[in-house]
């Protein structure tokens, strides 16, 4: 896929917010993907996430990543860093994705309505709680939310 390695190299990691709205949850990482974004031939970063704790457990959402800018580059950065894991150039996520799958994570999960009232989910990764296998579970089908208004 097409990765800037300069640019990640260079990109520096934003300040994160220090109050995030909604309430935390603990999310696992069970597969990543690297669809090429075809408008601008950059590779996107999907992390594939499956909620791990409470009510939020079995439900399924996406974080993606876009890796067009230095603005992207640096979220991406620090997302990666939160994960525990460095990359010496972003073009080595694909062959280093297995790391990242079963990490367990703290996340926010926040709304936002757009001006055309399309509503969008931004998942802001907080912290690395552990990694645990994936259950057989995991890799099926995605299980029923158990709540109807689980933000995925």
């Amino acid at each position: 896929m097409a990765y800037d390695d300069k640019a990640y190299d260079e990109a520096p990691e934003p300040e994160r917010p220090m109050d995030l709205p909604a309430g935390p949850g603990q999310y696992q990482i069970y597969e990543m993907s690297f669809p090429l974004n075809p408008s601008r031939q950059k590779s996107i970063v999907k992390f594939h996430l499956q909620g791990a704790d409470g009510g939020n457990q079995g439900c399924r959402g996406t974080k993606s990543q876009f890796t067009e800018n230095a603005n992207n580059l640096s979220y991406l950065k620090a997302d990666i860093s939160t994960c525990g894991i460095t990359l010496a150039k972003l073009s080595d996520i694909e062959a280093r994705a297995g790391e990242f799958v079963g990490l367990v994570l703290a996340c926010n999960v926040v709304f936002r309505t757009l001006e055309n009232k399309k509503t969008v989910c931004n998942i802001y990764f907080n912290s690395l709680v552990e990694r645990r296998e994936l259950t057989a579970n995991t890799a099926a089908e995605p299980a029923p939310a158990p709540k109807e208004e689980f933000p995925f």
